[in-house]
C-alpha cells in the first residue's frame, strides 16, 4: 500500500484589527512575510480569545492604536493557555531607546506608528524564525513582565492600578494617571526601588483596577526615562532577571524584505 502523505503542523498567526481596510492590508503583506503560515483575522479580544484557544497561534498580531480595554487581561489568561506564543503589539508613542533596552526578550514586541513595510516584515520574521541561528531569545508570553503590562497600563486612557503578585507570595502595585507612572509599592519598597524589584519577581500575575481618586506621588520622572531605568537596574547582576529560554522550533527560510515599500499605517 502506498504511503500516506506525512501532515504538517498548521502554523497560524491571529490578527487582532477592529478596521477592515487595514486587516485587509497587514493580510496582504503576511503572505509575503509569513508564506508558510495561516493567517486568522477577528476584530476584537473577545472574539481573539475564541480564535487563539481553537488556533494555537505561534503569532498574535494586536493593532494596539486604540487601546483595546482589557488587553491585560487577555495576556494574562493567554499566557495561561498558549505560553509559547509570541506578541507583536503595533502602537504608538513607544520610543526607541525603551525599544533598545527592552530588547527580544519582552513577551510583548512593539512596532511603532506608522511604520514601513519592510519594518513590518523585520519584525514578524524576528518572531516567527529563523531565529535560532542567532542566539538571541525571543520572549514569548510565558514571559509576560511587569514592563510589559506596564506599556499595556500606559496606553490606556483611564487611571488604572495595576496589583502585582508573584511566587513566595510577593506582592505589589504599580499606579498610572494620566498616561504617567506615578506610583509603586512592594512590601519593602515603594517608587523606583519598588518598580525595579517587580520587574525581577519570577512568575508575576496581574490585576488591572481603577486606580482610586486620590494616591500618593512617589515616582516623578517621566515614563519613559522611568521604565528605561527601571530596566536596566533590574538586569543588574544583583538583581538577575530572568532570561526566556529560547524553545526548540525548526527554522524555516526566510523571505527577504525589500529594502522600500509603501506604508501599511
Amino acid at each position: 500500500m502506498p504511503s500516506s502523505p506525512v501532515k504538517t503542523a498548521e502554523r497560524n498567526v491571529l490578527l487582532i484589527e477592529e478596521y477592515d481596510a487595514l486587516s485587509v492590508a497587514i493580510q496582504s503583506a503576511l503572505t509575503k512575510f509569513a508564506p508558510h503560515h495561516r493567517f486568522h483575522a477577528v476584530r476584537s479580544l473577545a472574539e481573539a480569545r475564541r480564535a487563539a484557544l481553537e488556533q494555537n497561534p505561534e503569532l498574535i498580531i494586536l493593532d494596539f492604536d486604540p487601546p483595546h480595554p482589557g488587553a491585560i487581561a487577555f495576556f494574562g489568561e493567554m499566557r495561561g493557555v498558549l505560553p509559547e506564543t509570541r506578541v507583536l503589539l503595533i502602537a504608538a508613542g513607544i520610543t526607541p531607546e525603551l525599544t533598545a533596552e527592552r530588547g527580544a526578550n519582552g513577551a510583548l514586541q512593539f512596532l511603532e506608528k506608522p511604520f514601513e513595510l519592510v519594518e513590518f516584515g523585520a519584525a514578524v520574521q524576528a518572531l516567527l524564525g529563523p531565529w535560532m541561528e542567532t542566539g538571541i531569545s525571543r520572549g514569548t508570553l510565558r514571559d509576560l513582565a511587569l514592563d510589559d503590562v506596564a506599556l499595556l497600563a500606559l496606553s490606556s486612557p483611564r487611571n488604572v492600578v495595576v496589583e502585582v503578585q508573584a511566587d513566595e507570595g510577593r506582592t505589589g502595585e504599580l499606579q498610572v494617571r494620566n498616561s504617567q507612572i506615578t506610583h509603586a509599592r512592594t512590601t519593602d519598597a515603594q517608587g523606583k526601588r519598588a518598580l525595579v524589584e517587580m520587574l525581577t519577581w519570577n512568575n508575576p500575575h496581574f490585576i488591572e483596577n481603577i486606580a482610586p481618586e486620590s494616591a500618593p506621588r512617589t515616582i516623578h520622572d517621566p515614563w519613559a526615562a522611568t521604565l528605561i531605568e527601571a530596566l536596566r537596574e533590574a538586569k543588574k547582576p544583583k538583581h538577575g532577571r530572568p532570561v526566556p529560554v529560547e524553545p526548540k522550533v525548526p527554522a524555516q527560510p526566510p523571505v527577504a524584505p525589500t529594502k522600500t515599500g509603501p506604508k501599511i499605517l
